[in-house]
């Protein structure tokens, strides 16, 4: 193979805040202890073998069994251990005051090698750009929403996700069986490896859950019993630091767009994957804007202004920047496209799959659904000893080669035709009280004016709306793209209404229980029901 076809590359990374990708292992009180400012994993083959040393080993050994029976190696450290404690440490980490205060009983292991060294797994960079990618692709494209609207409810219907043929539809050229799919990926293009980091860039950080709870959109600290208490849950984990800057080498194999290799037929989606940093980028303002209109709507100043900076952070960057979520923390919104989709399906998919039974709901007995606004209805927020307060996992992201020569640059300029739009615009609030972010310099802030009531408003239906009736309806739920509407006269049938929402309308979406004025534009039959669609009034 020619080696001027692997087009070396670096995604630059920029954590944001800190960021946990977990090995699955859950330290406790016999893995460490936490000492002056830090906390000290122990390696216990390291403390076995110098139990062996010693006179008296079958003494050690039940005095250690002992300890970890009741308090935890703490005790057995202090109490019986004579040597030096870097003999049998296998890494330590900062820990904030709090925590030294808190003394964690629990905590959650970034991935590291067998010899204790963390790195970040290049499957886990990879799958979060393959999501970034797929959002990027399918936001603002109504035809693409709509086509995998469509497969995502059959799939529900069916106890089936549907995922790898959505998948599929973007990212394989080629017609072929599902089950070559894999081997006609365009992501096997894109290698992405490992990258070591250095445990100076860690310290153990405390988090909490935000959710919520009631149906009055405020958000409330997660709880659990503890000695006949209700406490908020605290979950600590080993985290990257905010500002820490990794390089993670990427290697494009760009033979696979070559005449040798046309089976595959990657020429016809060549265009996407040149284009992966623009596509990701509209991910990133999709997903920062879904985060200041929740924190928005349930009136979380901090969190809100902290995803502001970061919008306003994206739109000072060119066009190959991005922001993404990252790791543990990332949400479900992270890692799927439920929520471009219809309202009904997203609904759909939390009564039909396992893995999303009681997304948005208040509780696993309710059936009383948040809708998709607040589906996911949880944040896992870090929580500083001052009690200021940052998401998890957000990290600033680019591409840069290695070589004079850039491969994706170049490809961008000889299909420049087919590069994605993209506007990075101010955000309108949506259900809160603050005034909208000011626009740019020299730019007007668009109006709509207000819907006015028709002559012909029609004020109770005994049958469904036809084209070109006007109504009243009241708001069932507002999700970001679309409005659930009550029809008088109707509210005990399944019919339904729906208006539809550009989306650049800078209009303040509707609390549950507002009226609005519409005018039905399409009727659509689901079974046994309509989809009644409408626009403003």
């Amino acid at each position: 193979m020619n080696s001027s076809f692997l087009k070396p590359y670096h995604l630059v990374i920029r954590t944001l805040s800190p960021v946990h990708i977990g090995s699955g292992v859950k330290l406790g009180r016999v893995d460490f202890i936490t000492e002056d400012s830090q906390v000290r994993v122990i390696d216990e083959n390291k403390l076995y073998n110098w139990i062996l040393r010693q006179s008296s080993p079958e003494k050690l050994a039940d005095t250690l069994t002992n300890s970890l029976r009741t308090r935890g190696i703490s005790e057995f450290i202090r109490g019986s251990f004579q040597g030096a404690i870097e003999e049998i440490t296998a890494y330590t980490m900062p820990v904030e005051k709090s925590l030294r205060e808190d003394t964690p009983s629990e905590c959650m292991a970034f991935i590291k090698t067998l010899d204790n060294r963390p790195y970040l797994p290049g499957s886990s960079i990879k799958g979060c750009l393959r999501s970034a990618f797929l959002r990027g692709h399918t936001t603002g494209n109504q035809q693409n929403i709509d086509q995998f609207d469509n497969l995502v409810r059959d799939g529900a219907n069916h106890n089936k996700t549907n995922s790898n043929d959505i998948q599929a539809k973007v990212f394989v050229g080629a017609k072929v069986s599902s089950s070559l799919w894999p081997n006609y990926d365009i992501n096997r293009a894109l290698v992405v490896r490992d990258a070591e980091l250095d445990l100076s860039a860690f310290s153990v950080v405390k988090t909490q859950l935000l959710s919520v709870k009631r149906l009055n959109n405020d958000l409330d600290w997660k709880q659990k019993t503890k000695r006949d208490q209700l406490v908020s849950m605290e979950i600590y984990v080993e985290a990257i630091k905010p500002k820490k800057q990794v390089q993670i080498p990427v290697t494009l194999q760009t033979n696979l767009f070559s005449k040798l290799a046309a089976e595959l037929q990657f020429g016809k989606i060549e265009s996407l994957f040149a284009f992966m940093p623009q596509y990701c980028r509209k991910a990133s303002q999709d997903l920062l804007e879904q985060e200041i209109a929740f924190y928005q709507r349930h009136h979380q100043k901090e969190l809100k202004e902290w995803f502001d900076a970061q919008l306003a952070f994206l739109q000072k960057g060119d066009d190959e920047f991005f922001i993404l979520p990252l790791g543990w923390g990332s949400g479900y919104d992270g890692k799927t496209i439920t929520d471009l989709l219809n309202a009904t399906t997203f609904k759909l998919v939390t009564k039909k799959h396992k893995n999303t039974n009681g997304l948005g709901y208040p509780s696993f007995d309710s059936t009383n659904w948040l809708g998709p606004l607040d589906a996911p209805k949880s944040r896992k927020i870090v929580v500083a000893p001052d009690g200021t307060l940052q998401p998890m996992g957000w990290v600033a992201c680019r591409f840069t080669a290695d070589e004079d020569r850039d491969w994706l640059a170049d490809r961008r300029e000889v299909l420049k035709d087919l590069r994605p739009s993209m506007t990075i615009s101010t955000l309108i609030p949506i259900m809160g009280k603050e005034e909208p972010r000011p626009t740019p310099a020299g730019i007007p802030a668009p109006t709509v004016p207000a819907p006015q009531p028709k002559v012909n408003l029609i004020e109770s239906f005994t049958a469904t709306p036809q084209v070109g009736d006007y109504f009243q309806g009241k708001v069932i739920d507002a999700a970001r793209r679309e409005i659930l509407l009550e029809i008088p006269g109707l509210e005990d049938s399944e019919d339904y209404a729906v208006v539809n929402l550009p989306d650049n309308l800078p209009i303040k979406r509707p609390r549950p229980g507002e009226k609005m004025v519409c005018v039905v534009t399409v009727l659509k039959q689901e079974k046994n029901y309509w989809r009644v669609e409408c626009t403003l009034g």
